[in-house]
């Protein structure tokens, strides 16, 4: 096998992760945009770009695996294409679609799919963090589950007051 035909991808696959990993870390931390007594958590410019850029992977896999002459490599991509669809689609739905504010009385959350809910302190029973989704959530006592990223302008912000609130309901 020729190693230098791999040489390039490999190194743009490795520039590109980098970059990745650091534009992430420049995203965490942002404060929230605040109205009035509610802080709102909304998603930058660089998130939304990162997101709806992605979209592109899938496609480039479906092109791979279409270009490819080999059963094995055919179905890798295949593979790979259904998770980055996941993955991609969930993130640019996130990112420009679903809204979320909170405030002392509770959190506000509004999506295309689920319409506007309102959630007390009270009726949260969970604030956790999904492995299989890579993002952290929230859990109604009505059985809901509300999702929010660290990239979030204002996460850290509604992560700490949101810890003070629900055990300050536990105890």
């Amino acid at each position: 096998m020729n190693w230098q035909v791999l040489l390039g991808p490999m190194l743009a696959a490795m520039i590109g992760g980098v970059l990745s990993v650091l534009v992430l870390n420049f995203m965490r931390g942002q404060p929230g945009h605040r109205a009035g007594k509610m802080v709102v958590l909304s998603y930058g410019p660089v998130a939304r770009f990162v997101a709806l850029a992605s979209l592109s992977l899938p496609i480039l896999c479906l092109i791979a695996a279409w270009r490819s002459e080999s059963l094995l490599v055919t179905s890798l991509f295949c593979v790979l294409f259904l998770v980055l669809a996941y993955y991609t689609i969930l993130s640019s739905y996130l990112s420009c679609f679903v809204k979320l504010a909170f405030d002392e009385e509770g959190v506000y959350y509004v999506s295309p799919i689920r319409g506007g809910c309102f959630i007390t302190w009270p009726a949260v029973k969970r604030i956790g963090y999904s492995d299989v989704v890579q993002t952290h959530y929230i859990k109604a006592s009505n059985g809901q589950m509300f999702w929010l990223s660290r990239c979030m302008n204002g996460f850290d912000e509604f992560a700490a007051f949101a810890r003070k609130k629900v055990n300050s309901e536990v105890t």
